[in-house]
Order: structure tokens, then C-alpha cells, then sequence
């Protein structure tokens, strides 16, 4: 049975809407459509969707700068403000930040509120414009 709590929503791969073979809109739901919100909610800029202006996050701050210990402190500092701030999220912790010049790859580890059972995701996380 579904967990309505977690919900469910048209499936995303890279921002674009997936289809199946018959030409339907494919679903994610539970642990998958939580995974895709929280995705969803870091990719978007704070305020730049209209009807909520507080969705979304501020990782965009960090866009064009060099990854150092400061630019990771910060990208760690908003993924923990915008995971706070979702209620399906009963604790959450950072794995693993790792980086190049160019990108941040995060792996979290996350429980839902409605379970014990956490589940990882693998957040990249790109520094170029």
C-alpha cells in the first residue's frame, strides 16, 4: 500500500518529465518521490518559484566559485537548512561531501517520518554556471 504521507508525483529525470512506453506519465512514490522533492527543492533558487517564494534553497550562492573548505561548509550549511525544513524528514545525515573543481557529489542518508528505515541518495551538486 502506498504511504500517502510520502506521496506521489509525475516522475522527473534531469528536470524532465518521464514517459512510459504506452506514452503515460511515469510515477515515483514514497521513498522515491521524497528523494525527487528533496532534489527538486535544492535544484530550485529560493524565490524563484511564485506561488511559494519560500521554496527552493540558496545553493545557488555558490554557483562560480572555487570548492574549498569554505564553499563546502556553505553547500553543507544549506542542504541541512532546506532538509530541516521539510516535514516528511525525521532525521537525515551527511555520508559523504566529495569534490573536484567543478561539482560537489553529497550523499545523504534520510528517514521519513512515517518509518524507522532510511534510505540513502546521491546529491551532485554542480560549482559552473
Amino acid at each position: 500500500m502506498t504511504n500517502i504521507y510520502l506521496g506521489k508525483d509525475i516522475k522527473l529525470l534531469d528536470g524532465d518529465i518521464q514517459f512510459s512506453t504506452g506514452q503515460d506519465f511515469k510515477v515515483v512514490s514514497e521513498e522515491n518521490n521524497l528523494a525527487q522533492a528533496i532534489e527538486s527543492k535544492l535544484r530550485t533558487i529560493k524565490g524563484e518559484y511564485l506561488l511559494n517564494s519560500e521554496y527552493g534553497s540558496e545553493l545557488n550562492s555558490d554557483l562560480g566559485l572555487p570548492s574549498t573548505d569554505f564553499i563546502l561548509s556553505g553547500v553543507r550549511g544549506h542542504i541541512v537548512e532546506t532538509l530541516n525544513q521539510d516535514p516528511r524528514v525525521k532525521e537525515f545525515s551527511i555520508i559523504h561531501m566529495d569534490s573536484d573543481n567543478s561539482k560537489i557529489i553529497v550523499s545523504l542518508s534520510i528517514t521519513p517520518i512515517t518509518t524507522n528505515k532510511s534510505f540513502n541518495m546521491v546529491f551532485p551538486y554542480y560549482l559552473e554556471v
